[in-house]
């Protein structure tokens, strides 16, 4: 294992803010991964408090179905939140989050299909009742105030100053002993499993001269011609846009929501 620990900056233990040492070990974790280092090598705790959030800041946004559409319900990460929830001392959450799982494992691989085509959006949510619950239970059992008291009170804690951190954090990837191999290899899969929505991404950003930084999250209740659709977000060096795949041609929107071009996308693959 790289990191038996979890690592964070001192200055966000000493920050007032609740929420600054949540977000540094969020920095560490994507650091450590982007460079180079695959989940498993990496604090199951640290992982674990890493995907609360993400699963926190989905759920507020647009409740479970969000999050279950954006995590690809991947039982990788619904493992990380099922083990940290009980650690975290959010029983009340951990009971919600059995549910949710429940429901899910509960769906045949058609009716995930459609909940992944966007269909699911045109019906009740499968999992509204509880997004209801989630919110008003983390009025009493706050997982931000949990979060960050689980990681300050954490047994196995590293705390590094931030102007020494980075340097740190590069140390312990350059100790990969097949890095370059690995990151290569990383590469040619991820260009070849691009989904569909990435690849019309990338249409875009060449069309309008822009460099895409990340696809930041897909929206599955966006509604275009007064129906729902699912959006993809993305940002470039430009700024933040959105985009809805109508089949031949791609609607581009503004950080307003307003449609700003159509991109010819029929050379883009299917799939």
């Amino acid at each position: 294992m790289l990191v038996d620990h979890i690592v964070v900056s001192r200055e966000s233990i000493r920050n007032s803010d609740v929420y600054a040492v949540i977000e540094s070990n969020i920095s560490v974790v994507n650091y450590l991964l982007e460079e180079g280092a695959e989940p498993g090598e990496l604090s199951p705790d640290a992982l674990g408090s890493y995907y609360v959030d993400y699963y926190l800041a989905e759920v507020m946004n647009g409740g479970i179905s969000q999050f279950m559409f954006n995590c690809s319900g991947d039982h990788q990460v619904l493992d990380h939140i099922t083990y940290a929830l009980p650690l975290l001392g959010a029983t009340g959450h951990a009971g919600l989050f059995s549910e949710v799982r429940a429901r899910w494992d509960a769906m045949d691989a058609e009716e995930k299909r459609v909940f992944f085509d966007g269909g699911l959006f045109n019906s009740p949510d499968p999992f509204e009742g509880i997004s209801d619950r989630v919110y008003e239970l983390n009025g009493s059992e706050d997982l931000i105030e949990l979060n960050s008291a689980f990681i300050r009170n954490h047994p196995n804690l590293e705390v590094i100053r931030l102007k020494r951190l980075e340097a740190h954090l590069a140390g312990i990837i350059r100790t990969i002993p097949d890095l370059a191999a690995r990151l290569a290899e990383r590469e040619r899969l991820a260009e070849e499993n691009k989904p569909r929505y990435a690849r019309i991404i990338d249409v875009i950003c060449e069309e309008y001269g822009m460099e895409l930084v990340r696809i930041t999250a897909g929206d599955p209740g966006f509604i275009h011609e007064d129906e729902e659709r699912v959006a993809w977000h993305f940002l470039t060096d430009h700024g933040h846009y959105s985009m809805v795949d109508m089949g031949e041609r791609a609607v581009v929107f503004d950080d307003d929501g307003d449609e700003i071009a159509v991109v010819d996308i029929a050379r883009v693959p299917a799939g």
